[in-house]
């Protein structure tokens, strides 16, 4: 059934919510999200890019400009 409907309705007309669809994982996936957001507003260190991420040095930059 599933390899039909990504063959078939995937992004098609078809394609649309039914009852028959299982959503517990995406409450999964909020409280996950959730979970993560209070941890960085309850943390006492503020996230940070790796040194390898093209985002660092921009973000570096920007922060120079302020």
């Amino acid at each position: 059934m599933r390899r039909k409907y990504f063959a078939d309705c995937y992004y098609q007309p078809c394609d649309r919510w039914t009852p028959r669809w299982d959503a517990s994982s995406h409450a999964t996936d909020t409280m996950l999200v959730y979970d993560v957001g209070v941890a960085l507003a309850n943390g006492r260190q503020l996230p940070g890019w790796q040194d390898s991420s093209e985002f660092k040095a921009i973000c570096a930059h920007l922060a120079a400009a302020q």
